[in-house]
Parts: structure tokens; C-alpha cells; sequence
């Protein structure tokens, strides 16, 4: 944090901000700069040329930057390039455009990072909890329900499902911040838009130097898309089916069957694609290695009535879109 002289007397953060330039973006820009703790920059990364417009409604503030590329190159080189752009960063906190943050979230970040980091000597990754709003801001519901806790390992907490409503277990971009260092080997992650967000903390946990942790307290909200409007209901089960199966030799079975099965199986269920969720649901029962309460869960997205099927697969749209943000 900066002293009145202008010194440093605290870690400084930096938040990426990826966009295509939506108008919503500029209420994200805003949470991130209304935060109590002050030395926070933003960046603000277009994916293509930036409207004209976008620098008129952003607010005019010697902490805020906006690059941009030539042409549209996909959300995970936007991140990457503001990532580069974090000069000075000793911390990297990643904001989605249609999300907020609440005011209080990167001072709480920041101490519990340091605090891990005079233990541990080693590079940070902090989550939080988060209100699930609709594209109008009403509230939803607060996920997770559970948090990670110290040493559970982060495939079983993502993956293996140990309650039937969705929500037990979530992450997603907005609620990372990440020590510089960790956040410059997330730009190694292969995934373009499905499951980005869950290959990025499982390669950094996989690093023992790298700590991840969850605070119990809500920082943030949400936006959930609209049916039919995430990248994870454009990009189809086949891409989620392949993500699973290139992750394979780094999950347990366990794992591995209940996120094909409560994840990939649930969207083709979704898309109505039924041969889809037949057949994933094939593959994991001649395998074993699904739980029951995978299995319920995913037998509940079959065979409930529309209407309460929307309901669940709303529901978990939010464990799904962890690392599928529509840009």
C-alpha cells in the first residue's frame, strides 16, 4: 500500500481484467477500484481493437490502463497479455467483465496471502465465496457451500461429489488472486474457453511450493449467463469430454467419474443432446467409477420435469462456467 509520501508500505496488486469491451465492464473496473485496500491497479485487456467508446465510460484514474490486440486472438490471450502488462504486481487478482467485487475482497486476500506466505515461503493462490446474482443482480445463492479446507486436495474438491444439490463446491476467475510468480505460470494452461479456469489451479496445485486456499466469506458477485449465452452452452459436452479425458493420468478414478458424469453428462443434458448423455453415461458405468450421488445427480437432470431440470442445471451452470466465461 502506498504512504502519503508516496512510499511503499504494502504489497501492490494488480487486476486483470479481460474483455471484447461489453458496457457491464465498466461496474467491474469501478469494484476494483472502490476496494479499502488502495494499492490496487487495473488493467483493462481488450480482445480485438477498443471501441471508441470504452475510455469515455471508464473512469478517468491514473491506476487504470487499457491495452488491447490488433485483432481478436480469445479470453486467455487477453488474460495473458495483462498479466505481462502487471508491471510492479507483486500480486494478481483476475475479474471477469460482468462480475463485481465486494469492497472489502482484496484486503482480505492480501492478508491471508501474507500470512500463508510467512509460513509457507512459497507462492499463493487465494479464493473466496461468492453470491451468484442474475443478469439483473437479484441474488441466487452464495456458493460454495463448503470451502476448500488446508491439505484437501484441489481434483477431489472440485470433482467428487459428496451432495446432491449443486453448489457444494465451486471456483471460478473473480475470486483468485494469485502471487505474481503463480500467475505467470497460469499462462501455460492449454484450455481456450471450457475448463480454463479449472486447468489453471490444478496446474499450480500441483506445484508443492504453491498454496491454495479458500476464505470462508463472500467477496464477490457473480453474474450467471442466461441459458444458451455461456461459452460452456456454445462449446458443446465434446469439448468437456475431451478436456476430462486429457486430465486423466492427473485424477483418481473417483474424480474422473464424477466430474464426467456431473459436468460433461449434465450438459449434454442441457443441450438436449441425449445420445451425448447416454453415452457418457456409458463410458462411466462400464468404468465403475462414479458415485451414487453422481449418479443421483446426474440421473435428476435426466429425468426431472423441464422446469425443475432448468432449475438444477442452473444450478450447476456455476460449477461448470468456473472456466467457461462467455467474452
Amino acid at each position: 500500500m502506498a504512504s502519503s509520501d508516496g512510499s511503499r508500505t504494502g504489497p501492490r496488486v494488480v487486476v486483470v481484467v479481460p474483455t471484447l469491451g461489453a458496457p457491464h465492464v465498466v461496474r467491474a473496473v469501478q469494484s476494483a477500484l472502490q476496494q479499502t485496500y488502495r494499492d490496487v491497479a487495473v488493467v483493462v485487456s481488450v480482445d480485438g481493437p477498443a471501441p471508441g467508446e470504452l475510455a469515455a465510460a471508464l473512469p478517468d484514474e491514473p491506476r487504470l490502463r487499457i491495452i488491447e490486440s490488433d485483432r481478436r486472438r480469445g479470453p486467455r490471450a487477453a488474460r495473458a497479455a495483462a498479466i505481462d502488462a502487471a508491471a510492479g504486481a507483486d500480486y494478481i487478482a483476475f475479474l471477469d467483465d460482468d462480475d463485481r467485487w465486494h469492497p472489502e475482497k482484496i484486503r482480505r486476500q492480501v492478508a491471508a496471502a501474507e500470512a500463508a506466505k510467512a509460513e509457507l515461503a512459497g507462492n499463493v493462490v487465494v479464493l473466496c465465496r461468492m453470491n451468484l446474482v442474475d443478469s439483473d443482480g437479484r441474488f441466487i445463492q452464495t456458493v460454495p457451500r463448503r470451502v476448500l479446507r488446508p491439505g484437501e486436495r484441489l481434483a477431489d474438491y472440485l470433482f467428487v461429489r459428496r451432495e446432491i444439490r449443486p453448489g457444494e463446491t465451486t471456483v471460478a476467475a473473480s475470486m483468485m488472486l494469485l502471487s505474481r510468480d503463480a500467475a505467470q505460470r497460469a499462462r501455460a494452461t492449454s484450455a481456450t474457453h471450457l475448463h480454463e479456469d479449472w486447468e489453471t489451479l490444478l496446474l499450480l496445485a500441483a506445484d508443492p511450493s504453491t498454496a491454495v486456499l479458500m476464505l470462508d466469506q463472500v467477496l464477490l458477485d457473480y453474474t450467471v449467463a442466461a441459458a444458451g449465452d455461456s461459452a460452456s452452452s456454445r462449446a458443446g459436452w465434446r469439448l468437456s469430454r475431451d478436456w476430462f479425458e486429457g486430465q486423466r493420468a492427473g485424477l483418481t478414478p473417483r474424480e474422473h467419474g464424477d466430474g464426467l458424469l456431473c459436468v460433461t453428462g449434465v450438459l449434454a443434458v442441457a443441450q438436449r443432446d441425449w445420445r451425448g448423455a447416454g453415452r457418457i453415461a456409458r463410458s462411466v458405468l462400464a468404468e465403475r467409477s462414479a458415485g451414487w450421488r453422481a449418479w443421483v445427480f446426474f440421473l435428476a437432470s435426466v429425468m426431472l420435469p423441464a422446469r425443475l431440470r432448468r432449475a438444477l442445471t442452473r444450478g450447476a451452470a456455476a460449477l461448470r462456467r468456473v472456466s467457461s466465461r462467455r467474452r
